[in-house]
């Protein structure tokens, strides 16, 4: 057997010391001599014999205020701060003890011993390094470098030196570390071997024993572990570690109470050591003291955010408290470093359910590294899962049966598997798993979740119509309790499936005796009134439930419903705000009222009731609809596009999600995708008149005649009087250059809709079949119904223009200039006509009206520059003749214009450059006469 050295003083500096110390001394106060640093230092060693290492650091600390410069007793607090694992403490002392000339081999080893501490490891490995060649302890050098080498991930380096060190001398501390490489390899069997083998030459070793209580902790041996800490404790009270270990083997047991004891001994020495409030947020774990958990294990994590166990205690704790976003990321987080921990899943997958992401959930717990354990707990939340995600009912109920195989006898298993094969549709099945548990507990009867079992049972059978096995079910419970309310609901819920109305009536009038203004007793019987007709009784059952629970929602939507059907729309938007204001989320009132809304044209209101629900509505196609309806209305065609685009995805094969569509690409002008999803609609509903008659416009906008023709015939064949389908046959008639019979359809039109677009669209078609005073009369009719509209009032300008009635055409235009200054085409032809008059500033004022509304338009800079050449402003006049000119090089009239003011800012060579250029267009213009005779003289001029 190996013999190991263990002891941490060295005899000779001991005697030395003691020596040191004077017997003699003078008096104190309480007639004792005030103790001499000598004293302080004997008195510190004694208490280390006692293991008081505390009150031997108060020793040392009185002997340095007598004497700070005494080297010697900072090298025992650099020393006694070692023992106490202060390392940066030990450090400071022992550094300035070789400041004070201490500077031996002892004291530089205590210092790599205490920078293993601070984990200044490359520090030890250098020292060491420097030192073996001339060390008088090799042994305890090579032991110090094989730690720290172990502490560097360098294990097979730190096995040699530990081994080279073990055959120097025998050294327990070698041997710890060589236990804990073991350790590090996971070569448990070969670590308690080795910590049995040192404890065997040295038993009473501190840093042995606890490191055997470690092992067998990671062996699952908390009661021999246990053991092995409470030796390390004993030999060394003072110490922290071995109670740390002691503590997690007693929490390893579940003795939280006796692990809390364990804890609270260490006091202040505890310190801010992460182990120890790891510990006791797990404590406080097992005694569900949830708070004090949490906040042990935030302490850390703000620390150390990833801390793998602090994640778990915080997790854990917060799924308890119902901080479950938190519990969901601190959970997550522990599992992606520790995913084989089934328990740590399943409180995930839990957390998950919580929240409503079953998916999550479901995925969660079918992630287990090794499969899905053999564990009931675990195998009811995965059921619970399937049921709610991905998995299906049956993959549910498969998981539910596997828990049941594992407990047999566990009632409260086999009631959920019960209800799982209801829902799964096996009712049979269902009330026989159910029965099974009501034998395995009849306790069960009476509790709130079995009785909710039983009622899904019966409504289970009512779901298939086996209304007599439901009224089996219910009579088994009525049996004990003939006054039980919601038996008695759902009594005449079966009578009433069976079409017995008489005895379902009774059923629920039975129960409206025993609970008046009960919801469901009275819904039903509100429901036989309206069958029968009587539409007063179902409101007076219906509001019955309002004076006891005036925000019963669905009531209150019941309600609605009956006075939307009875006409009373006043009252059923009064029912629907209440439904509002009783349950502001709820998405089904204020689509009531937004529908109600877009029925009497005001979208603006139904978007505002719609829009703090848009978001959770989701997919809703009804509420997609309207909303893309409302913002077509709106002219708000961008949104109503991305709308209805969703309405489209979410309803693929209705038609009017497509017409709606398709409407709105018309008004972004999209048009391919607008003729697309009018196709679309029209390969759903083929009689879509809509669709029909908007791909028709689309086809005769595009100019294509040929398939706009079939279209507008079928529409005129099946609605022959229909406004929209005579207005298509007018456009189409423009279309095929039939003006006279376009003219035709819309007198038609405007005989049953007058409007200004068919006044206009009158008054164009007239015009183009030559009838001028026709068109001009169609404008006025148009003017009459609607005497300040603008597009007809400059049409009808325009008209005048083209038949040269200035002063028809001025007073026109006056009026127009009058009602909206901002009409730049009004005041540019009028500025034009009070020029041609010779009524230059009246002119130049409306010309600038219009240069300030559309500075770029080459027709404004024409009339503006000519008029400020009539003014002699002819630098001002180039300038915007020379736009105007660039504007429209093509345009002769301007082009003479523009020679004109050059001629008169004598640029006579640039003006016959324009002139020839002009004249060269061959387009003809009323000034080219006065044109060509301008050329000739200015060519005359040389």
């Amino acid at each position: 057997m190996k013999s190991f050295t263990q002891g941490v003083w060295r005899g000779t500096r001991v005697a030395a010391v003691l020596g040191a110390v004077s017997i003699f001394g003078a008096t104190g106060c309480d007639g004792a001599p005030p103790r001499t640093a000598e004293e302080h230092v004997a008195r510190a060693i004694e208490f280390q014999a006692e293991n008081d290492i505390a009150a031997g650091v108060i020793e040392l600390r009185n002997a340095l205020q007598k004497e700070p410069q005494n080297a010697e007793a900072r090298r025992l607090l650099g020393e006694f701060h070692l023992l106490q694992g202060d390392g940066a403490g030990a450090i400071n002392q022992l550094e300035r003890a070789q400041n004070l000339g201490l500077d031996d081999e002892d004291v530089r080893l205590k210092l790599a011993q205490a920078r293993l501490l601070t984990g200044d490891v490359e520090a030890v490995v250098a020292a060491a390094d420097a030192e073996l060649p001339t060390a008088a302890q090799p042994a305890e050098w090579r032991a110090v470098r094989g730690e720290a080498l172990f502490r560097l991930g360098r294990l097979d380096e730190a096995e040699e030196a530990l081994d080279q060190a073990q055959q120097d001398r025998p050294h327990a501390r070698a041997q710890a570390m060589l236990v804990r490489t073991a350790i590090a390899r996971n070569d448990l069997e070969q670590a308690l071997a080795l910590a049995e083998e040192g404890l065997a030459a040295v038993p009473d070793d501190v840093v042995l024993n606890a490191l055997k209580g470690d092992v067998l902790l990671a062996q699952r041996q908390p009661e021999a572990a246990e053991a092995a800490y409470r030796q390390a404790v004993a030999l060394a009270p003072q110490g922290v570690s071995a109670q740390i270990g002691l503590a997690r083997s007693l929490v390893f047991q579940n003795r939280a109470d006796d692990a809390a004891t364990v804890l609270e001994s260490l006091g202040a020495r505890a310190g801010n050591n992460r182990d120890v409030a790891l510990l006791k947020g797990l404590v406080a774990l097992q005694q569900q003291d949830l708070e004090t958990a949490r906040s042990h294990a935030d302490e850390i994590l703000r620390l150390a955010p990833n801390h793998r166990q602090a994640l778990f205690i915080a997790g854990a704790a917060n799924a308890g408290l119902a901080s479950f976003e938190q519990a969901r990321d601190q959970l997550a987080r522990y599992l992606a470093q520790a995913p084989e921990d089934t328990y740590a899943r399943r409180l995930l997958g839990g957390v998950q359910l919580r929240l409503g992401a079953q998916t999550q959930a479901y995925q969660t717990l079918m992630a287990a590294p090794a499969g899905i354990p053999d564990d009931d707990a675990y195998l009811t939340l995965l059921s619970a899962a399937a049921a709610q995600g991905q998995g299906g009912m049956q993959q549910s109920v498969t998981f539910m049966e596997r828990a049941v195989t594992l407990s047999p006898d566990e009632a409260g298993l086999r009631a959920r598997l019960g209800v799982l094969r209801m829902a799964a549709g096996d009712t049979g099945a269902a009330e026989q798993e159910l029965l099974a548990a009501l034998e395995l507990d009849p306790r069960l009867q009476d509790s709130p979740e079995f009785q909710r079992a039983q009622a899904a049972l019966a409504l289970g059978y009512m779901r298939e119509g086996r209304f007599d096995d439901a009224l089996a079910v219910i009579q088994r419970e009525l049996a004990d309790d003939p006054d039980d309310v919601a038996w008695l609901v759902l009594s005449g819920g079966a009578h009433a499936g069976k079409g017995d109305v008489d005895a379902a009536r009774v059923a629920f009038e039975r129960a409206l005796e025993l609970e008046p203004g009960r919801s469901d007793a009275a819904n039903n019987l509100a429901q036989i009134a309206l069958q029968d007709g009587d539409v007063d009784e179902a409101r007076t059952l219906l509001e019955s439930v309002l004076e006891s629970q005036p925000d019963h929602f669905p009531t209150l939507m019941r309600l609605a419903a009956l006075e939307q059907n009875a006409g009373r729309t006043e009252m059923a938007r009064e029912r629907l705000e209440q439904a509002v204001a009783a349950n502001p989320d709820a998405i089904a009132p204020r689509l009531g009222l937004a529908q109600g809304f877009m029925a009497e044209r005001a979208p603006e209101r139904a978007l505002e009731i719609t829009e703090p629900v848009a978001e959770a509505a989701g997919e809703n196609a009804a509420m997609l609809a309207v909303r893309g309806q409302a913002y077509l209305q709106t002219d708000r065609p961008a949104e109503a596009a991305r709308d209805l685009e969703r309405l489209t995805a979410a309803a693929p094969d209705v038609a009017e999600g497509h017409f709606l569509l398709g409407g709105a690409y018309l008004r972004l002008q999209r048009l391919d995708d607008a003729k697309d999803a009018l196709n679309r609609a029209l390969e759903l509903d083929p009689a879509h008149f809509g669709a029909k008659s908007a791909l028709a416009g689309v086809m005769i906008g595009a100019g294509d005649v040929e398939a706009a023709r079939p279209l507008v015939t079928e529409l005129a064949a099946s609605d022959p009087e229909r406004v929209g389908v005579i207005v298509l046959q007018g456009q189409l008639a423009a279309a095929e250059g039939n003006p006279a019979e376009a003219a035709a359809f819309y007198e038609q039109a405007l005989e049953q809709v007058p409007s200004v677009e068919l006044s206009a669209a009158l008054s164009l078609a007239r015009w183009q079949a030559g009838d001028p005073d026709a068109a001009i009369a169609a404008l006025k009719d148009g003017l009459a119904a609607h005497p300040d509209n603008l597009a007809l009032m400059v049409r009808l300008s325009e008209y005048y223009i083209a038949l040269d009635r200035r002063d028809d055409a001025k007073a026109v235009l006056r009026d127009i200039v009058r009602i909206e200054p901002g009409v730049w085409v009004a005041q540019n032809n009028l500025a034009w006509f009070l020029y041609e008059d010779g009524a230059i500033s009246e002119a130049r004022r409306h010309a600038l009206r219009a240069h300030d509304v559309a500075p770029d338009h080459p027709g404004v800079a024409d009339t503006l520059g000519m008029i400020e050449l009539a003014r002699g402003e002819t630098a001002r006049a180039v300038t915007l003749l020379r736009q105007a000119a660039s504007g429209v090089p093509d345009n002769a009239t301007i082009q003479y214009h523009f020679a004109q003011a050059l001629a008169a800012a004598g640029q006579t060579e640039e003006a016959r450059d324009v002139l020839r250029r002009a004249l060269d267009l061959g387009t003809p213009f009323t000034k080219r006469d006065e044109a060509e005779a301008m050329l000739r003289e200015l060519e005359a001029k040389g």
